[in-house]
């Protein structure tokens, strides 16, 4: 499972130049972005983007959707 976090008033948005959703990003541990999938994901997508960060790794290439930035 991953946490996610919501931005009930869209401030975040905003500030972060946010057209709309959807749109996911990853944070690593140390707060640096990770990755950005703009667009709506199926779990496999997600994991594809978000396992191999909780393994040590990056991503494969051909497991990131061509929406997503890693």
């Amino acid at each position: 499972t991953w946490e996610m976090v919501r931005d009930g008033d869209g401030r975040r948005m905003d500030e972060y130049g946010i057209p709309g959703p959807p749109e996911s990003f990853l944070v690593d541990p140390e707060g640096r972005l990770a990755a950005i999938c703009r667009g709506p994901l199926t779990f496999r997508q997600l994991n594809g983007v978000v396992g191999p960060f909780l393994d040590g790794s990056a991503p494969a290439a051909a497991d990131v959707p061509p929406f997503c930035e890693v």
